[in-house]
């Protein structure tokens, strides 16, 4: 299963190991479940936001970073996808789920995404998506 997991999830994760993000990020590294993608601009914005919004350190944002790209398909996107979200920020992310033929968005802003669902990508949050990988299991 090929999902996209927009910055929120990994800022939460960074900032609690109790909740579902946690679970999801820790799983990317041991499931073969699902498949991450990722893109060079998506990269970016979690360098960004985790250093902006997390205590973990530099040195540990660059390790857990190298880390997901090596465990990650990373693509080319092009920004052909504009407007289409109700928070514009977020057409990268509908781009790459496009491009990468994910079946989800995992966010905790599922709202600004609904605009996903009509490319047959479905936003879903952390907590659910555990759920979903639990019935898989």
């Amino acid at each position: 299963m090929n999902i996209v997991i927009d910055t929120n999830v990994f800022v939460a994760a960074f900032r609690s190991q109790t909740g579902a993000s946690f679970q999801i990020v820790s799983m990317i590294f041991t499931t073969k479940i699902f498949t991450v993608h990722l893109s060079t601009p998506l990269l970016t914005e979690y360098e960004s936001k985790i250093r902006e919004r997390t205590p973990i350190s530099f040195s540990e944002t660059d390790e857990f970073l190298s880390n997901l790209k090596e465990a990650s398909v990373v693509h080319k996107i092009y920004y052909l996808f504009q407007g289409f979200l109700r928070d514009t920020n977020d057409d990268m992310l509908l781009e790459l789920a496009v491009k990468s033929q994910s079946s989800y968005i995992v966010s905790h802003n599922i709202k600004d995404l609904q605009g996903a669902i009509s490319f047959g990508v479905t936003p879903i949050t952390p907590k659910d998506f555990l759920t979903i990988l639990r019935q898989l299991q």
